[in-house]
């Protein structure tokens, strides 16, 4: 071990001794050193080899995005949060020094993806979505093959802020052909989900369908207290209503009470879907019946009670009643204002009332 050690000191005094050339390969020579005890999880010493690596060479690309990977800490592939101990600012910090040092020129591919992919990820949960969406975006480009991860996130951020559900769909349905891994397997009820909802949207009932089926049937039993189990069966009883299957309609809706009761979810919580389940199969005094009930009992609304809203307006609209519809149409408006955050299908209805409302 000493004879190493001491072969290592002299090849670098030798370096030294050669010119500035030398020092980049001094830096590259930690660099590597750092890489490997980063990937077992010796943190402290990549910290010690990768501040050596900065001395010799503060322009190394590489460098700043191991650096970027450290501050990010250690990954937890089964808890909600997959970096828990995340230094977000730092990592960005190195990262965008990286980045704009050329590490894209001057690293492997698999390094500028891995550095697109943490870099976009810590963007993301820092907020500032827009720069976490071109980030992944890129490494769409760069990196088809291993683009499940981004696919995900930007059809996510494209559908449930920046109202681009075409976009969103586009991207997101090769999704569930790229999963590789056993996280990205474990996501891909997330995926089908979000594809149920999109599919939804687009008004292709049968993918729609097929999609929610998927996720519900990917989630083992032990795991069906979910609230993407609630989300599937939510989507799966207006379709079926839709298509005019009112039993099976309800079945499913069964099956989502069952689930947000696992979930400690109030009663009712999900009965504004019930009732527009009544009001695609026509019968509007059921369904407004419920829905007044449901909003009339509310202190404190959630977004979920918008629906309500939306049916009401609907069945006014449908009954030729438009003043009525108007004034439903704006309580729904109120109501979706009140939240930060709306989905494209929240979205396209706030616009179409909107439009409804301004004409007398």
């Amino acid at each position: 071990m000493k004879k190493t050690t001491a072969l290592v000191f002299a090849v670098i005094i030798l370096l030294l001794i050669v010119g500035v050339s030398s020092r980049s390969l001094v830096s590259g020579y930690y660099a590597n050193l750092g890489r490997d005890a980063l990937n077992s999880g010796n943190y402290a010493d990549a910290k010690t080899k990768l501040d050596n690596a900065s001395r010799f060479d503060a322009s190394n690309p590489q460098v700043e995005a191991y650096l970027g990977r450290l501050a990010l800490a250690r990954a937890d592939v089964s808890g909600p949060v997959y970096y828990p101990e995340a230094d977000y600012q730092t990592a960005l910090a190195h990262y965008e020094k990286a980045f704009s040092l050329n590490l894209k020129s001057k690293a492997s591919a698999e390094v500028y993806r891995q550095a697109l992919e943490n870099a976009a990820l810590a963007y993301w949960n820092t907020g500032k979505y827009n720069t976490a969406v071109d980030k992944y975006l890129e490494e769409i480009e760069v990196a088809p093959d291993r683009s499940f991860w981004p696919r995900y996130f930007v059809a996510t951020d494209y559908f449930e802020r920046a109202n681009k559900p075409k976009e969103a769909l586009d991207i997101l349905t090769p999704a569930p052909n790229l999963a590789q891994s056993a996280l990205e397997k474990r996501q891909l009820p997330n995926v089908y989900v979000l594809l149920a909802r999109l599919y939804d949207y687009a008004g292709d009932m049968s993918k729609a369908s097929e999609a929610a089926k998927l996720a519900i049937a990917l989630i083992p039993e032990n795991e069906k207290s979910n609230p993407l189990v609630a989300t599937a069966y939510f989507r799966l009883s207006t379709l079926d209503a839709r298509a005019g299957n009112l039993k099976i309609a309800l079945d499913d809706y069964a099956k989502l009470e069952k689930t947000a009761r696992s979930l400690n979810k109030a009663e009712g919580y999900y009965s504004c879907v019930l009732s527009r389940i009544y009001f695609h199969v026509k019968d509007y005094e059921k369904a407004a019946s419920i829905a007044k009930s449901r909003v009339e009992g509310q202190k404190v609304p959630e977004l979920i009670d918008a629906l309500c809203f939306d049916t009401l307006t609907r069945i006014e609209l449908a009954q030729g009643n438009k003043s009525a519809a108007q004034q439903y149409a704006r309580k729904y408006i109120a109501l979706v204002d009140s939240f930060p955050r709306l989905d494209a299908t929240i979205q396209r209805s706030r616009a179409e009332f909107t439009n409804l409302t301004a004409t007398p």
